[in-house]
């Protein structure tokens, strides 16, 4: 597919699940071109903070899917974003690697080949409903590209258009099954305490959200008693 094609020209040998060290070659001046593409399983922006403004949608192109819009680009030089669907056989193959332990042979899979990968990602917390929103990673680098890990100050407009609340909640790049306590993966802005969201003042049905940190967020609603 040409979404396929692009992504492979942008990100060149890492796999579609791959997160992107430092120092990337696709991060390098010459490399790193301002882009959103789509496809119904996956959107990718690449986002240039001097030209953030032409990256600020990004959605996969699927009925149901969540639309995100860039309110702010934050600290970062650059920014790459990636979107997924947020059921368990929507996330592996594009943000979880296929060949999690014990599958390493099917690392570089897409889609996973089915029974692999047996371990859920992403797994909801205790009192909330499933995931509302797609998954959304977040990678940052400086103007030398170098990834940061910290006080992005990137802020998102979520649209959620039938939730009466929103409330999302962090997974560390390196800790998508949270198979530990998720204390381990994400500390102070973990997977059990969440992260504040507020309605997004002049726009009905948007939630705005501030990321401070690299890696996969997802959103819900709490169950009602």
């Amino acid at each position: 597919t040409r979404f396929q094609t692009d992504l492979v020209a942008i990100r060149g040998s890492f796999a579609r699940a791959a997160v992107i060290p430092s120092g990337a070659d696709i991060c390098q001046d010459e490399n790193f071109h301002p882009k959103v593409i789509t496809s119904v399983e996956r959107a990718e922006a690449f986002i240039a903070k001097a030209k953030w403004q032409w990256g600020r949608d990004i959605f996969r192109n699927a009925p149901g899917a969540t639309r995100f819009h860039l309110r702010a680009p934050g600290a970062a030089d650059r920014l790459i974003v990636s979107l997924s669907g947020s059921h368990p056989n929507a996330v592996k193959g594009e943000l979880v690697p296929c060949g999690s332990p014990p599958h390493a042979e099917f690392e570089e899979s897409w889609p996973c080949p089915a029974g692999v990968g047996e371990s859920v990602p992403f797994p909801v917390p205790e009192g909330h409903a499933d995931w509302y929103t797609d998954v959304l990673r977040l990678q940052a680098f400086d103007s030398s590209c170098a990834a940061m890990t910290a006080d992005l100050g990137v802020e998102v407009d979520i649209f959620a258009p039938t939730a009466p609340h929103l409330k999302c909640f962090f997974f560390a790049l390196d800790c998508d099954t949270c198979e530990e306590a998720c204390d381990t993966c994400a500390d102070e802005v973990g997977a059990k305490t969440g992260i504040p969201v507020a309605a997004t003042v002049g726009s009905p049905g948007y939630f705005t959200a501030r990321l401070n940190r690299p890696g996969h967020y997802a959103c819900t609603t709490e169950l009602s008693c």
